[in-house]
């Protein structure tokens, strides 16, 4: 509850001057984790919404994006990999400010920091064998729930009409995780390994939007 009203609270605080100006972006997100999942280009879209003090070089953005990935490898060689991650779904929002470093007519390049939440869940592969040395493998679900910072930069350019493009990168670390490891699994299967909800990520955005 305070979240939202600290949110709340800024985005009056900032459209209440009457020299704040208003971007809407939509963007493709790509998400590079530093696990089993690499760097994946997938079909979701994130929306964004800023408002900007151009008399001060700041604004403050509020964005949410989704990430869903599906190996379809599944095969008698990934049968026998333990701990084999076929899926993940996960939902990202964050809020940040952004300050702009260099600026002109067209051409805009800032950095920006922000908060971010990270939820969702990971489907893998316990692998085939137990401590019993038998065939009774399953596929298990992992959920996350994950609070971090990231730090950006960005580069936009202005469009006529009003319409803004731009492509943006961040890293961010989740330095709080709510997930516990399943210990029961971790005994029962000798080769099974559990590192948990990834802890960081870089992620590249192509955006496009209208300024009013």
């Amino acid at each position: 509850m305070k979240f939202y009203f600290l949110v709340i609270s800024l985005l009056f605080l900032i459209s209440g001057n009457s020299q704040a100006k208003h971007l809407v972006k939509v963007y493709h997100p790509t998400y590079y984790f530093f696990d089993d999942i690499k760097c994946h280009l997938s079909k979701d879209i994130g929306f964004s919404y800023t408002l900007c003090k151009p008399d001060k070089g700041t604004s403050l953005k509020l964005s949410f994006d989704t990430y869903h990935f599906t190996d379809n490898r599944w095969s008698l060689i990934e049968q026998n990999i333990p701990s084999y991650l076929d899926s993940r779904n996960f939902n990202f929002i964050s809020l940040g400010l952004d300050k702009a470093l260099i600026k002109s007519d067209k051409v805009d390049f800032s950095w920006f920091g922000e908060v971010n939440g990270r939820f969702g869940k990971d489907f893998f592969w316990t692998g085939p064998k137990n401590i019993f040395n038998t065939d009774e493998g399953m596929f298990i679900e992992r959920k996350s729930l994950d609070f971090g910072l990231s730090a950006g930069i960005e580069l936009s350019y202005e469009l006529p009409y009003n319409f803004v493009t731009s492509l943006s990168a961040k890293q961010s670390y989740y330095y709080l995780s709510t997930y516990e490891k399943n210990t029961e699994l971790l005994s029962t299967y000798q080769f099974f390994y559990d590192s948990g909800s990834p802890k960081f990520n870089i992620n590249f955005n192509l955006n496009i939007g209208y300024s009013f």
